[in-house]
């Protein structure tokens, strides 16, 4: 039985910050499932679901019992407590999956322009881990906008929260750097940087080159 098979010509190898990505700027599932800086996501399965909704139910009752400590119903609200785990959710998460870039076991810089996120996208396994992502802040949400009884600056601060996390983990924010926010200079220009570096080596070479080299230039 015959079998097709993939020319050696037609595999995606890049390098120099555009590890992972084929041809439209898709990525290369096939790449990046081979990352050991993912691996232990998938390898953590329901152990590691299991315990990053524990320590979630284990910060909102630390924060309870601080709240609780204080007896003022006027100035320290206890349905705010679900906004402050909501908050420190959205900001540690934030931060390990969506701003720290590269890996620790990338000895060449292959993915140093990619986010922990965009690098689970040649992932299969995972797809309850990245369910989860969307789900518990959801969940963090709507119970912090339903245990305030929907107050308009509960409810505002939650949903611009729910936004930033959601947003970051749609599809097509892969590689996406609004405004140049978490932009690194040299890995995500695509390209652009060495383009620019090319053209000002050219002109260098213009103003700097010999009597002899720029005669003959000026000849051609």
């Amino acid at each position: 039985m015959n079998r097709s098979r993939t020319n050696s010509r037609d595999i995606v190898r890049s390098y120099s910050g555009l590890f992972g990505r084929g041809i439209d700027g898709d990525l290369a599932p096939f790449e990046l499932a081979r990352n050991e800086h993912t691996d232990w996501v998938e390898k953590g399965g329901f152990l590691l679901l299991g315990s990053y909704i524990g320590c979630i139910c284990l910060f909102q009752i630390l924060v309870l019992a601080v709240f609780d400590s204080y007896n003022d119903i006027e100035t320290l609200k206890l349905y705010w407590s679900w906004t402050v785990t909501h908050s420190a959710h959205c900001l540690v998460t934030t931060i390990y999956i969506h701003w720290l870039k590269g890996s620790m076991f990338d000895e060449h810089g292959d993915l140093a322009a990619m986010t922990l996120w965009e690098q689970l996208e040649g992932r299969s396994k995972i797809l309850d881990v990245k369910r989860a992502l969307f789900i518990v802040p959801t969940v963090l949400c709507y119970a912090a906008c339903h245990f305030s009884k929907y107050s308009y600056a509960v409810c505002t601060a939650n949903i611009l929260l729910w936004i930033v996390q959601i947003m970051a983990k749609l599809p097509i924010m892969n590689g996406v750097r609004i405004f140049g926010i978490n932009r690194t200079t040299g890995i995500d220009d695509n390209g652009d940087s060495s383009n620019n570096d090319s053209n000002s080596n050219s002109l260098d070479a213009d103003r700097f080159g010999t009597p002899s080299r720029r005669r003959r230039r000026k000849q051609d």
